[in-house]
């Protein structure tokens, strides 16, 4: 398949998952215990009926606001998932790179919106990565890669997890930390380092720019979740 066709297909079914996304972080986003959400929280339109309209960022019952502005996660995702088929090509690293889009689309939105990574989110998100780069490593005879991988998600899970015992980092971002720092030590070490200085420097720059604008306090909390994304994603094109 010409590498032209392979992109624009791939933002094709991007749009796709950006709406399931949408859809996943609306229905997840809840406090914990509860069960997921079923509807609009305004009117209890069921999100079965006409879901297509939520991509309009409004519910479409009521009219009210709901989740992302319109089209965002959607051509967010498209974009993400024609670079990744333009950077790695079709095969099973970079569908594990797509998995790891389309859920850390889904994650961004709810970290941004709720300050919150539920189980629902996280869990899925790194069985899929796991799963992916080992059928990879099986198929293309890279076990050494893969073992580096598990050794990456457990390094990175121990990692945020000693920052949680010892700083303000939640325990979202510490069941997040599993699922990037696979991805990341899939293509090296050196690549988990730089994965995670990264995600710390756009969300230290971020908060940086709040207190210089005096949009936040010092005590402020800020949605740690999207920069672990970003700066992981982004390391992971690179290498590729």
């Amino acid at each position: 398949m010409p590498m032209v066709l392979a992109v624009f297909l791939a933002g094709l079914l991007g749009l796709g998952a950006g709406t399931a996304a949408r859809r996943a972080a609306l229905t997840f986003t809840v406090p914990t215990g509860q069960p997921p959400r079923a509807g609009c929280p305004h009117c209890q339109e069921p999100f079965t009926s006409r879901t297509w309209r939520l991509v309009l960022g409004r519910c479409p019952s009521c009219g009210q606001r709901l989740g992302a502005p319109a089209f965002l996660p959607e051509v967010l995702t498209a974009l993400l998932w024609g670079l990744v088929v333009a950077d790695v090509g079709v095969s099973w690293t970079g569908g594990a790179l797509l998995w790891l889009s389309a859920c850390g689309v889904a994650l961004t939105l709810a970290d941004w919106t709720a300050h919150l990574l539920p189980d629902r989110l996280t869990f899925p998100t790194a069985v899929g990565v796991v799963t992916l780069l080992g059928i990879g490593a099986i198929a293309g005879h890279h076990e050494g890669a893969f073992a580096r991988a598990i050794a990456g998600a457990l390094t990175l899970g121990v990692f945020y997890l000693v920052g949680a015992m010892v700083t303000n980092i939640g325990l979202g971002d510490v069941k997040l930390a599993p699922s990037l720092g696979a991805a990341l030590g899939w293509f090296g070490w050196s690549y988990l380092v730089a994965g995670l200085t990264l995600g710390f420097l756009l969300g230290s720059l971020y908060g940086v720019g709040l207190l210089v604008s005096r949009r936040a306090s010092g005590k402020r909390t800020i949605a740690f979740g999207p920069f672990m994304i970003a700066g992981a994603l982004a390391v992971c094109l690179m290498a590729a």
